[in-house]
């Protein structure tokens, strides 16, 4: 996980010299809370009626993610899925679930508290493990096509 998030920071520092200001702000220093509201925030603004259609076109181009169900663990899909009838197996429906759970983390079940522990640390750290370039992937499209307005501000420091 370190190794593929510094090798990007590292490319990205060779194409432009950056400031210091630049590199604390990169992914490779967020922590779980931020990371999680990076991806609760991506979430809300994929399903917002005023969403670029190139922003959701990028995201799902992305087919590393597809079948994500397949690929965490049965209680935690079957958990998703009972609050998110409508979800997708992609990427979208990745972050949507991911969203879900940060936001109802207080009502974790004994199974999904077993996994994930008590905290966002826990959480963040679970979805990491199972997608270990879930984060860079998803920040590389946001930054692309969220061009303007608190969210870029937000995550990207511009």
């Amino acid at each position: 996980m370190v190794t593929a998030h510094f090798a990007f920071l590292f490319f990205a520092f060779l194409q432009n010299l950056p400031t210091a200001r630049d590199v604390c702000n990169d992914i490779l220093f967020w922590d779980s809370e931020f990371i999680l509201s990076f991806y609760q925030e991506t979430s809300a603004i994929i399903k917002s009626k005023k969403c670029d259609p190139g922003l959701r076109k990028a995201l799902l181009q992305i087919k590393d993610y597809d079948n994500w169900d397949q690929v965490l663990d049965k209680a935690l899909v079957e958990d998703i899925k009972h609050h998110a009838k409508n979800i997708t197996a992609d990427l979208c429906g990745l972050i949507q679930g991911i969203r879900n759970k940060y936001t109802h983390r207080d009502e974790f079940t004994k199974p999904l508290k077993s996994l994930f522990g008590e905290d966002t640390t826990g959480l963040e750290a679970y979805f990491r493990y199972k997608f270990p370039r879930l984060l860079m992937d998803v920040y590389k499209v946001m930054k692309e096509h969220c061009v303007r307005g608190p969210f870029r501000q937000k995550y990207f420091g511009e």
